[in-house]
């Protein structure tokens, strides 16, 4: 699953070092920015072409010319495995249905996975500068460097099954501002857990 996270930072520290304390308790791989980049200012980087890349499969042409393999899968039947192969994907006609490559839909390309996609300077400003439009209600945590982690979200393995995730609320801006020195600073981060 992947989540936004607010991350604050004194000006002289980084990402890295604030989420360190929380690697496999709330997250395994993160970016700045990612596919929550833009989350601050409205920017589209999957309409950024910097952030798409030449099909591979089709080279660019927006047409392939072989066809895809067949899938192969195997299930138990009557306690013995068996293979099934779906040839549907494998005719002319599922390919152009696809618009003629089903790697980049006949455009000749694709876009880039959201970690490699190019920085965007506004996924970090100051703290100071940080409006309540741009921070409530769309992040998931905020970790706020030497201080914690805060999670919207509460899980409680032992409650009922209806009852072992619970909503929470994030600080309050105005507090977390409080906690800041001048020149904090605060990421749009990309975490995955």
């Amino acid at each position: 699953m992947h989540f936004a996270v607010l991350v604050i930072t004194p000006e002289d520290s980084s990402v890295e070092e604030a989420l360190a304390p929380y690697r496999r308790a709330e997250w395994d791989s993160f970016v700045v920015g990612g596919r929550f980049s833009g989350l601050l200012d409205g920017y589209a980087p999957e309409k950024d072409p910097d952030n798409s890349v030449r099909c591979e499969l089709c080279d660019g042409t927006g047409t392939r010319t072989e066809l895809p393999s067949p899938i192969e899968t195997s299930k138990m039947q009557e306690g013995e495995w068996i293979t099934e192969m779906d040839y549907s994907r494998t005719t002319r006609e599922y390919m152009e249905g696809q618009g003629g490559c089903n790697g980049c839909g006949g455009k000749g390309m694709h876009l880039k996975a959201p970690s490699d996609w190019k920085e965007h300077a506004a996924d970090r400003i100051l703290l100071a500068d940080l409006t309540a439009e741009q921070y409530e209600g769309k992040f998931y945590a905020v970790c706020i460097c030497n201080i914690g982690w805060f999670s919207s979200e509460r899980y409680v393995p032992w409650a009922p099954e209806d009852q072992k995730v619970n909503a929470q609320e994030l600080p309050p801006l105005e507090w977390l501002k409080q906690q800041a020195w001048t020149g904090d600073l605060a990421y749009v981060v990309d975490c995955h857990c």
